[in-house]
């Protein structure tokens, strides 16, 4: 197993039909969408200076049609102003983010909602033959704008009172230093047809999803590689005790009804699951019970046997091994929720090459948590690799 640092940036996916690796990284404090050759060589951005954004402020998390010619991503819309430190305005958290789409080379861009203020979008992609796009959608403060009362805490969560968030809000007390009424996790499914006409794309037909009674769904990573059904992150509250702390990977039909659990980790995190290009293997991270702690990336068979750990950040006497993880323990874990986390994984045309994101602590907590501090990584399988195990 080789892994290989190629620069810094998070979210990268992988275009099979121009190998070519789109993905974020921060321009001047603001996060831009960017494309660089797998060896992370000819970086350009795209979306930086850029007239048609101008009334956008972070840009990020892209996925690529499977012509290549089209890049899907999530921009926020800079009339709502951030709360708190806007720690969930960045990427990957979405919060006041729309769901755009721009050419391949950034020459022109669409913008396909106009959500209102303190929703939010993450994990926009879209389906293996580029008719439909997909995105998850957060509603809490829509839903619970003063929390629901009842919900539980986990121990050290503070306040004890209003407000009280919804199941899954609070991962822990640091949350409440930059993210006072920010409480996430309360996502669902949105799917709709898409098709390219002179004008741009065009919406139709658009689908929302909730997560079944006892589920919250953490994130979601789109369709399945038939394209018949999807795939993402749901915690069972019965096994968690009512909270979204750790995640089971699972797929469901398109209409949100769960089909198969692939994992079965209690109180770890299962999330951003992968398909190889022939559908035959998922490539995923594991995380040790909180969301961004001590990630690990895994590989296994689609129907969720043969697991195997594909990296060692947290063991010594392998290469990739991070020196961060010398740190007391106890230091260490304060950098949640984004201190060593894995920032999505994407297979190659090739299916033995992966692309990952990882962050690793830096400065404070806070500022660990305000940035995402996050390199770059290419991954490549031995030669015959079967992937899966026995």
């Amino acid at each position: 197993m080789v892994v290989e640092c190629i620069g810094t940036g998070s979210f990268p996916r992988w275009s099979w039909s121009r190998d070519l690796i789109t993905y974020t990284d921060l321009v001047d404090g603001q996060y831009e969408v960017f494309v660089c050759h797998p060896d992370g060589s000819e970086a350009v951005c795209l979306t930086a200076g850029k007239e048609a954004l101008r009334g956008c402020g972070h840009r990020g998390q892209s996925a690529w049609h499977p012509s290549g010619e089209y890049i899907v991503f999530t921009a926020e819309n800079a009339a709502y102003p951030r709360l708190g430190h806007g720690a969930s305005a960045r990427p990957g958290w979405g919060r006041n983010h729309d769901v755009w789409v721009m050419t391949e080379d950034g020459s022109r861009f669409w913008r396909l909602t106009d959500y209102p203020e303190n929703w939010a979008v993450i994990e926009p992609s879209f389906s293996p033959d580029g008719g439909k796009v997909f995105w998850c959608e957060e509603y809490s403060m829509e839903k619970y704008p003063n929390g629901k009362e009842g919900d539980l805490l986990l121990p050290g969560d503070r306040p004890s009172g209003p407000p009280f968030g919804h199941p899954g809000a609070y991962h822990s007390s640091l949350q409440f230093t930059y993210r006072v009424g920010e409480e996430m996790l309360c996502w669902r499914m949105v799917y709709a047809d898409i098709t390219f006409g002179p004008g741009g794309p065009e919406l139709s037909n658009l689908r929302r999803l909730e997560p079944p009674e006892g589920y919250t769904l953490n994130e979601a990573n789109g369709f399945l590689p038939g394209g018949d059904g999807l795939i993402g992150c749901y915690s069972v509250l019965s096994e968690t005790r009512g909270r979204a702390v750790a995640g089971e990977l699972f797929t469901c039909g398109l209409d949100g009804r769960l089909a198969e659990r692939l994992t079965d980790t209690v109180w770890l995190h299962d999330e951003d699951p992968c398909f190889s290009p022939d559908g035959s293997l998922i490539a995923f991270k594991e995380t040790k019970g909180i969301v961004g702690h001590e990630d690990e990336v895994y590989l296994m068979r689609a129907d969720g046997s043969g697991k195997v750990r594909l990296t060692h950040f947290t063991e010594p006497g392998y290469p990739e091994y991070d020196p961060v993880y010398e740190m007391d323990e106890v230091d260490r874990y304060e950098y949640r929720p984004s201190g060593t986390q894995v920032t999505e994984i994407c297979f190659g045309p090739d299916g033995r090459r992966l692309v990952f994101g990882r962050c690793r602590p830096t400065g404070s907590p806070l500022e660990s948590a305000l940035s995402l501090n996050s390199y770059l990584y290419i991954l490549t399988l031995p030669d015959g690799y079967p992937g899966g195990g026995e």
